[in-house]
């Protein structure tokens, strides 16, 4: 994967389009209180929202690929996880299943515990 630095500031390095999107993107939410069965059909809903006809089929066909891995998938956009590349947003990372990251939390926070 190519590698992108960090970008001290998505309104400035993005087109106006693409900071458009990051922020229609940003905005996007399930809320809490979700079940793991319910996480890919509340995230498929929210990406029918977006404005952007070919972001919205990307993002619809990612989801449904990572449904082969788990329902429980989840989205996360921010700042550590975007990058730019000639004024366009790269998304980096922004998808994971989230009974792997909560296993994975669990095992980082009890690595260094003694008995």
């Amino acid at each position: 994967m190519e590698y992108y630095p960090k970008v001290k500031s998505l309104k400035q390095s993005l087109k106006p389009a693409q900071y458009a999107l990051y922020k229609e993107l940003r905005a996007l939410s399930i809320g809490y209180g979700n079940k793991d069965y319910d996480l890919y059909f509340k995230w498929r809903e929210q990406f029918e929202t977006i404005k952007n006809k070919a972001v919205r089929e990307d993002l619809l066909e990612v989801v449904d690929h990572l449904n082969n891995y788990g329902t429980d998938l989840s989205f996360e956009i921010s700042p550590r996880n975007v990058a730019v590349k000639n004024g366009k947003l790269i998304l980096l990372d922004c998808f994971f299943i989230a009974s792997q990251a909560a296993a994975k939390r669990k095992n980082k926070k009890n690595k260094y515990q003694y008995y």
